[in-house]
């Protein structure tokens, strides 16, 4: 068995559209609605004459669940160029709350045009669209700190087993984790290359079902076509424009894999973790 590592680590699947996700999402827009639609009236359940603030809490959660959904859309399309290896850094927080910005502005701006074309403030306009900004930083701040603790409990108590079953169809095979040199999707399959010289083709049909199940310290996604493990790399070659190209040779088994500028650093740490 092999220990899971204790680092702050990111499961890029938790930004997946899935009902716990949108849960915990839709569940911290709805408080902050809440708290916004207070502050903005200037009164509390405590005040004395309090009434409750309806009015601006639909407002304020209508355009949050306009700008906490496009988050998520922008965050699940490009999560693998915002964060590039499992470990949270703050240059992939950095990325990731600058993709989330530019989005929300954009689809403030479309929204508020929409909404208010016929009595359009600046002033207004302006306001709204920093208490927007603020509750994409701080909605998307909480949620990565959720999935941060919820990958160091479960990291405590479950350790990555050193094989799989592998549906291949109308069987399924045990295959270790050491023997795999990398897979490779073509065509819509998804193939396991072996060191035993073996290429398994599987009943996956895209690289993030099987990258679910393998520990993300030991294998990597290079691309969109391929996942690597570590220990199969055998060189690095870097590019004239920044891009690394990386080295597979073993046995019957050779490939160049190309990996993108926005990833040669992490790949290079990944290898020498």
């Amino acid at each position: 068995m092999f220990a899971t590592p204790s680092r702050n680590q990111l499961n890029l699947h938790i930004f997946d559209y899935k009902f716990q996700t949108g849960l915990v999402r839709y569940s911290v827009i709805l408080v902050i609605s809440l708290v916004l639609a207070h502050l903005s009236r200037q009164q509390t359940p405590f005040t004395p004459s309090y009434s409750f603030p309806l009015s601006s809490l639909v407002n304020f959660l209508l355009f949050g669940l306009v700008v906490c959904t496009s988050s998520w859309v922008i965050t699940n399309t490009f999560k693998r160029r915002i964060f590039s290896t499992p470990e949270m850094r703050a240059a992939s927080i950095i990325r990731f709350l600058a993709y989330n910005l530019a989005g929300t502005v954009m689809v403030y701006t479309l929204l508020y045009t929409l909404l208010f074309h016929t009595s359009f403030n600046l002033i207004n306009f302006l306001t709204f669209l920093l208490v927007s900004l603020g509750v994409v930083v701080v909605e998307n701040l909480i949620y990565l700190l959720y999935t941060v603790l919820q990958h160091k409990a479960e990291g405590q108590t479950k350790d990555v087993p050193s094989s799989l079953m592998i549906p291949t169809g109308i069987k399924s095979l045990r295959v270790e984790l050491e023997n795999i040199l990398y897979a490779k999707i073509n065509k819509g399959l998804v193939t396991l290359y072996a060191k035993d010289r073996k290429a398994i083709t599987t009943q996956f049909s895209t690289l993030d079902e099987l990258e679910k199940i393998l520990p993300r310290d030991r294998f990597y996604r290079a691309n969109r076509q391929y996942l690597i493990h570590k220990n199969s790399v055998k060189q690095l070659i870097k590019t004239t424009n920044r891009k690394l190209v990386i080295q597979i040779n073993e046995g019957d088994f050779a490939e160049s894999i190309s990996v993108s500028r926005y990833k040669s650093k992490e790949v290079t740490e990944w290898l020498n973790q």
